[in-house]
């Protein structure tokens, strides 16, 4: 073989091996190209969302008689007519049609395992709209284990997924597990947890709260010991900013307000006056206004940043009696409610011949600015307060009218129908009574 030959064939080996080289180099760059892109989609699955401050969770939790929240899109309204068991529905606002949040065919809707709105596997404690799915929070039971799960559900009613396994402990006879509550605030979902038996609920209840990172899938308690009789439960949690705000019951009706850092992992407790009712509501991040008393109840403002409490007094409103002397009704205070600009306060009014609710206004500064009475269900003529109107207050113990500030949307409730106003038309002192969806009742009916 010739010189000629055997350098040929030397130049066609050496650039078998640059090609190799460069294959290799760039399949390892294309692996490491789809690997960042497989982080970069799973890290975009969620885009962090501020809580709705306005969305009904610091005063009032979940109950059956009212599905919470408010989970609004375009479209319309998703709800679930229940805590403890999937009953999921869709209010359409185009048709005013409300169905069943399952798209499969045939589906009779009766806690089947394909069942996306009654699935019975999944005992429900907490949902949120967040970035345009529904998540839950739910409890599985098996022979011997219960599981914490997130679960998603997709808005079409297609599909039901298990997005996380948060937690699992034994299944002991006559153990109750309990997924209390989920709060999602910048990517992390904050649930609260129990365990208890239920023949001996105080005694054997051990609680404890949990965050999950949507971002990362790290999950971390807030407690030092995970589950404990000796750990507080988190009542009406709120978050802004890098903290989610609860209330903790003590013996002897004693509360006290706390905020948890999810960033930093630390735990503070605000040094609100003595006797905090448990009603608060977070303006911004050094304004928390709160309520003291259970009766005759009075409206402060707490500041974290220089931990200072300023005192506005009781609300009052002035009439004339039968006499024509000038009286003053003393209004109490419950419930609170802020939608970053204002304070609300539902209370009682008796005036007249009527008696009804009404929505006390309080600026940012905590100055009472005036009552706007609701009409009652189907009473669109609202009664018109003025000077010799006789005025007496009343707290809302019970509950009995629910407030929900999303956008520019105020949302109300009476009995199982939700109302909607706009929030110019109610500080204008003339609130609309249309019709959001009624609650309604028959997949709890068909799955008990």
């Amino acid at each position: 073989m010739g010189f000629l030959a055997k350098t040929k064939i030397c130049y066609q080996l050496l650039g078998m091996v640059v090609s190799m080289v460069v294959l290799c180099a760039c399949a390892k760059r294309d692996v490491e190209e789809e690997t960042k892109a497989l982080v970069s989609a799973k890290s975009s699955k969620f885009v962090s969302e501020d809580f709705s401050r306005g969305n009904h969770r610091a005063s009032s939790p979940m109950t059956n008689s009212h599905p919470h929240p408010i989970m609004e899109t375009e479209r319309g309204y998703y709800y679930c007519e229940r805590s403890g068991k999937l009953s999921l529905h869709f209010y359409d606002k185009t048709n005013h049609k409300d169905i069943v949040l399952c798209n499969k065919p045939e589906c009779k809707h009766d806690g089947n395992a394909f069942c996306v709105a009654t699935n019975n596997k999944y005992i429900t404690g907490g949902y949120q709209l967040y970035n345009g799915r529904i998540i839950a929070v739910s409890t599985v039971f098996e022979e011997s284990n219960m599981h914490v799960k997130l679960l998603e559900i997709s808005l079409d009613g297609s599909e039901l997924t298990e997005l996380a396994s948060l937690y699992s402990i034994p299944n002991e006879e006559g153990a109750l597990s309990i997924a209390t509550d989920l709060l999602i605030h910048r990517n992390y979902a904050c649930v609260t947890l129990g365990i208890a038996n239920p023949i001996s609920f105080e005694e054997t209840a051990e609680y404890g709260t949990l965050f999950y990172n949507l971002d990362t899938g790290e999950s971390f308690f807030a407690n030092e010991e995970l589950l404990s009789h000796e750990n507080p439960k988190w009542y009406y949690t709120n978050a802004i900013g890098d903290y989610v705000y609860y209330v903790q019951k003590l013996p002897r009706g004693h509360q006290k307000l706390h905020r948890y850092n999810f960033v930093t992992r630390t735990d503070e407790e605000l040094a609100l006056l003595t006797n905090f009712s448990g009603n608060y509501a977070l303006l911004n991040d050094n304004n928390v206004f709160y309520v003291r008393g259970n009766s005759n109840t009075r409206l402060y403002l707490y500041h974290p940043n220089d931990q200072s409490n300023v005192e506005f007094g009781f609300t009052t409103y002035e009439y004339e009696d039968e006499r024509g002397e000038t009286r003053v009704a003393q209004l109490s205070l419950s419930q609170i409610y802020t939608d970053g600009q204002y304070v609300y306060a539902p209370s009682k009014l008796y005036y007249g011949s009527y008696t009804g609710t009404a929505v006390l206004i309080y600026s940012a500064a905590g100055e009472y600015l005036k009552a706007v009475p609701l009409p009652n269900p189907g009473e669109f003529q609202i009664p018109t307060l003025s000077e010799n109107t006789s005025v007496l207050g009343e707290a809302d113990a019970n509950g009995f009218l629910n407030l929900w500030f999303l956008n520019d949307k105020v949302y109300y409730s009476w009995g199982t129908t939700i109302y909607v106003t706009s929030k110019a038309a109610l500080l204008q002192g003339s609130p609309d009574q249309d019709i959001a969806y009624e609650v309604l009742t028959t997949l709890s009916e068909a799955n008990n």
